[in-house]
């Protein structure tokens, strides 16, 4: 039976075995990939006030057709954002703790007005203010009018 399987598939066109793959591709990325996301929170107010509010979290999440695997879209983003986004221009100021210890505010000066809201953007525990996820969220933060440290 495998035998004549296997006859039957090498002597198609080879367009015909790309088109058997696409249309095996689409059919997994439609039924296995496509999904609304999960709301990992108890059913109550706060969930009824997110699906209110986020009306986003009821549509579905359609990943770029290449690049369906999570970790693998964070890498890719990670390269393109590095050849990307340049380097920001901080201004660092240093604040001394009771215990020691020194804690660094890298402000992005900008034109934006001293009374508009302020974000502060923690990085990861390896983080730094020029990583790409973070001037991302800096350029974007400034581009509406958001002051950020």
């Amino acid at each position: 039976m495998f035998v004549d399987l296997y006859a039957y598939l090498t002597n198609l066109p080879r367009w015909h075995i790309f088109a058997i793959f696409l249309v095996g591709y689409l059919f997994y990325y439609l039924m296995e990939v496509v999904k609304r996301p999960i709301l990992a929170v108890s059913d109550g107010p706060f969930k009824r006030y997110l699906r209110k509010h986020i009306p986003i979290l009821g549509m579905k999440f359609w990943p770029t057709f290449w690049c369906v695997e999570s970790r693998a879209q964070t890498v890719f983003a990670s390269i393109i954002r590095s050849n990307i986004m340049p380097n920001i221009e901080y201004r660092r100021e240093v604040l001394a703790m009771k215990d020691g210890g020194q804690v660094a505010l890298d402000w992005l000066e900008s034109n934006c007005d001293p009374e508009s809201p302020l974000i502060i953007i923690l990085p990861g525990l390896t983080g730094e203010s020029q990583a790409e996820y973070i001037k991302c969220l800096v350029t974007a933060a400034n581009r509406i009018g958001i002051r950020t440290v």
